[in-house]
């Protein structure tokens, strides 16, 4: 007949082959689950701290392009008002240049009338000459004739002097 044995006692359990492992396994799961874990961490927090570092740099340039922005217009502003204060300077230059030249022609026609006889009308008057020299030709008509006297006269002085306060070399002729 056939035998049955009831008693499990010969046979192995799974549980003693568990048992059974190498004493330093479960120690050696455990530093590698601890040490990719830390790893993980550590990546995240660095992740973190470039974001972090990136959004303020991001900020910063923003900042940046608008302090930009501002001091272009201030710079336009500049650029603008130099143009308009160098028109306004070259305007007085001119307006002074001109105050300076103005006083010769009315000493040339100051000089010129007391140089001319009574009854004596001016009727062409030219001025050549530099700066400090210069010649005058006019024509005359006296009231009693009709003829065209030329006269000229000219004038000199130093430079840097006035040319028409000293009293000018003068030949007319009138009839």
């Amino acid at each position: 007949m056939i035998r049955v044995n009831l008693l499990a006692a010969d046979r192995p359990t799974k549980k003693s082959k568990r048992a059974a492992a190498a004493p330093g396994s479960v120690q050696a799961y455990l530093f590698l689950g601890l040490f990719a874990t830390g790893a993980i961490a550590l990546c995240a927090l660095g992740y973190l701290w470039q974001s972090a570092q990136l959004r303020k740099l991001d900020a910063e340039i923003a900042q940046a392009q608008q302090r930009q922005r501002e001091l272009q217009a201030i710079k336009k502003q500049v650029d603008d008002l130099e143009a308009k204060r160098a028109t306004f300077q070259r305007k007085v230059d001119l307006i002074e240049r001109l105050k300076a030249e103005q006083s010769a022609p009315v000493h040339m026609l100051d000089e010129v009338s007391k140089a001319l006889p009574d009854f004596v009308w001016l009727t062409t008057l030219e001025s050549t000459g530099a700066p400090g020299t210069a010649t005058v030709r006019f024509q005359a008509r006296a009231a009693a004739s009709r003829r065209w006297p030329t006269s000229s006269a000219r004038c000199s002085a130093p430079a840097g002097s006035r040319p028409w306060t000293s009293s000018p070399a003068r030949s007319s002729t009138t009839s």
